[in-house]
């Protein structure tokens, strides 16, 4: 099961490049019909970008985020939802290592430790190793789990 942050969004949006948006159109399409899972916190930042960019003026972003809605979000075999109000406070050193706006993915792979974190945030990636709390790259995760590259 997979915790996957904004980079998916801002891939989504075109903002990374129109290859990274051609990228996360392989994903979502190969996620669909995969037999893995992703963790959804609901009232997140990941959760609010993905009603954002459902409304998007960008007609690639928007139909894009729309499949990520339909096909994956209210697919109870592909989604689990945690609350952000359920999951418990980061303390001590973790709390201060890791920035603010990613203490609710942090709080997640703590609340369920078989989780893995998909980001692009090396220094994150680091803290969490550090912790022993799963964490790849978006890179090494298209790679390995959907041969996208």
């Amino acid at each position: 099961m997979f915790l996957i942050n904004e980079w998916l969004w801002a891939d989504i949006s075109g903002s990374n490049g129109v290859r990274n948006q051609s990228v996360a159109a392989q994903f979502l399409e190969a996620f669909i019909y995969s037999s893995y899972q992703i963790v959804i916190v609901t009232g997140s930042a990941f959760d609010q970008k993905a009603w954002e960019h459902c409304r998007s003026l960008d007609t690639i972003g928007r139909r894009l985020a729309k499949l990520f809605v339909v096909q994956i979000r209210q697919n109870s075999s592909k989604a689990l939802f945690v609350s952000l109000n359920d999951l418990g406070e980061l303390t001590g050193d973790l709390r201060s290592l890791v920035k603010d706006d990613d203490h609710y993915l942090v709080r997640t792979l703590v609340m369920l430790p078989d989780v893995t974190l998909v980001t692009t945030d090396e220094p994150l990636r680091k803290v969490l190793a550090d912790h022993v709390l799963k964490a790849i790259s978006r890179d090494d995760f298209l790679e390995s789990y959907f041969k996208i590259g």
